[in-house]
């Protein structure tokens, strides 16, 4: 080996090396950087609480007073159900169930002062309420009931009807444990609940119940155990999908964003994180080839001494043996040095993070390794691949 390593190390350009392993580093840290700080702010993309999701529109048809009027109304079929959910940016498709029965609330305020009022539940599927809350639940026969209510009515509360009638404001965590009399009535029955506030939400603007208790008050008080839905909650991979946007101002749809805008912020996210990975690949890319080229050429000047060592009986793999330790060792060198920079960047990433959005960071070392570990074996098998191919056509 060290005969072979003496004979074949001539032409060896020391600047070329270097200048390929400082592209190659750059391009490998800028992969493992984004890798890295995806998978440490994936909490952010996750969950009911995520700062940024996929997102959510709200969606029903024009109101047709007339048909208000004499009793009818406009609700969606299943084929347009069916017809938003093959939208390739719709993930997921929730219909509103409204309540078919009467609804009647009681609230003590203290100091003798009550608040009473006709009101309306909706449900959606659970997969779309953005609050978290282990008391978002119902069983049957229970006089317990949870209910959600938009954010924005305990503002209105607060700032407009309190200040007005000279009542307590209330807090988020006060108004938890108010408990408020609803009496249920219709198809002959009534029964009255002991409802309380699970939470409050900022996507849905309606007066929430589970589902499990829509349906079964649906079929118990209501004129319709199976009511149709006049809105639909659309979960949006791609808020910025043109197709679904041209459909969805074809059928004449009314459309409600359903959060703040986290749904843009995270596709915005998700591109340049791509994007940013994409530029990385690009400079390994093309590091790659220039060190591919560089071996060829290295090769070329060695064509002689190769075909010389191949008439004296060496196999390719020993011939080619020298230059696959060196693309190895190299291979390892820059992904240790490229592992390092991306360390050295996330942890000045997560400095600046963690004031704002609390401790993250918990699995992105084992991420790194990992892509780090993919990289390197990737790395190897091409260049491995590339120098045997050219030995053994040397060989012939």
């Amino acid at each position: 080996m060290k005969l072979l390593w003496k004979l074949l190390r001539t032409h060896i350009s020391t600047g070329q090396i270097i200048g390929f392993s400082l592209a190659n580093v750059l391009g490998l840290a800028v992969v493992m950087t984004a890798v890295v700080l995806r998978g440490d702010v994936l909490p952010l993309f996750e969950g009911r609480d995520a700062l940024a999701g996929n997102s959510y529109v709200v969606i029903s048809k024009p109101v047709d007073t007339m048909a208000s009027a004499l009793g009818g109304g406009k609700v969606f079929t299943e084929d347009e159900i069916d017809e938003l959910n093959a939208q390739p940016a719709v993930t997921d498709v929730g219909r509103f169930t409204p309540s078919t029965y009467e609804v009647y609330a009681r609230l003590s305020l203290g100091n003798g002062a009550e608040m009473s009022t006709d009101m309306f539940f909706e449900s959606v599927p659970d997969a779309f309420v953005d609050v978290e809350s282990e008391q978002w639940r119902f069983t049957e026969g229970s006089k317990y009931l949870p209910i959600i209510l938009p954010r924005n009515y305990l503002d209105l509360y607060n700032f407009g009807f309190a200040t007005a009638k000279g009542l307590p404001k209330l807090s988020e965590d006060v108004a938890g444990v108010l408990n408020i009399n609803i009496d249920i009535a219709g198809h002959g029955s009534r029964d009255t609940y002991l409802g309380f506030i699970a939470g409050f939400s900022d996507r849905l603007n309606t007066i929430l119940v589970p589902q499990s208790f829509m349906d079964y008050a649906n079929r118990l008080y209501g004129t319709m155990p199976h009511p149709s839905s006049s809105r639909l909650i659309l979960e949006v991979a791609d808020p910025s999908d043109e197709a679904l946007a041209l459909m969805l101002r074809d059928k004449g749809y009314d459309i409600t964003e359903g959060d703040d805008g986290s749904g843009r912020l995270a596709f915005f996210l998700r591109v340049v994180v791509g994007l940013v990975i994409s530029v990385g690949l690009l400079i390994s890319a093309l590091a790659f080839f220039i060190f591919v080229l560089s071996v060829y050429l290295l090769l070329e000047k060695n064509m002689q001494k190769l075909e010389n060592l191949t008439l004296l009986g060496y196999p390719p793999h020993r011939v080619a043996s020298p230059y696959l330790i060196l693309t190895s060792a190299l291979g390892v060198l820059q992904t240790g040095c490229a592992a390092a920079l991306a360390m050295a960047a996330r942890s000045a990433c997560l400095d600046k993070l963690s004031p704002m959005f609390g401790d993250l960071g918990h699995d992105g070392t084992g991420t790194l390794a990992t892509a780090a570990a993919t990289l390197l074996m990737l790395q190897i098998i091409l260049y491995h691949a590339t120098v045997i191919l050219k030995v053994r056509r040397i060989a012939r």
